[in-house]
């Protein structure tokens, strides 16, 4: 019998303002990372409470001094909140299709 694992790792970072104000734009970039060629998938789980007004990702594949290839998706989303007071962000997540 032959087992195969599979592990896949993958890197994201999202970066935002510490305050905003209500109803005002708040832009949010994240950036995602995946050994492989296979670009990672970033989204945003939108809440109630959360508007998205904008979005938009691309993707490129870079290869490193062993010319293996790692995939990069970077995005830029626009949300906005009418609701008052401190506010948790639900967290991104990446995914790799397949």
């Amino acid at each position: 019998m032959l087992g195969v694992a599979l592990v896949a790792q993958i890197a994201i970072v999202a970066l935002g303002p510490s305050a905003a104000a209500t109803c005002a734009p708040i832009e949010l970039t994240v950036a995602a990372r995946v050994a492989g060629a296979v670009p990672p998938r970033i989204t945003l789980p939108v809440t109630g409470t959360i508007q998205l007004l904008r979005a938009s990702v691309s993707s490129r594949l870079e290869r490193d001094g062993d010319v293996n290839p790692s995939a990069i998706s970077e995005g830029s989303f626009v949300v906005t909140t009418s609701v008052p007071g401190r506010l948790a962000l639900p967290p991104f997540s990446a995914s790799v299709p397949g």
